[in-house]
């Protein structure tokens, strides 16, 4: 699937990979944070309460697994990964 915009939002799915990008406006730098287990919050590396998007691994196995996840959006006592 190629990426897809949605009220502002622009998501990507990789299948071989089973990953799910969405931005918030057009890609961009970024530092990622683990918020979730497999689940990145994207911020501006110059303002971090400025989210740009999020990456969820593993989707199709979480889709199968749960009935849905929560992605959390606080910027407090974030763990960069990046």
């Amino acid at each position: 699937m190629g990426a897809q915009t949605v009220r502002g939002m622009r998501v990507k799915y990789d299948v071989g990979n089973d990953v799910l990008y969405c931005f918030f406006g057009e890609p961009e730098e970024a530092v990622s944070f683990e918020v979730a287990d497999g689940v990145l919050l994207r911020v501006d590396p110059n303002d971090e309460t400025r989210v740009v998007g999020f990456t969820v691994l593993d989707l199709r196995r979480r889709s199968l697994e749960q009935q849905g996840f929560d992605i959390p959006f606080e910027t407090e006592n974030l763990k960069s990964v990046a």
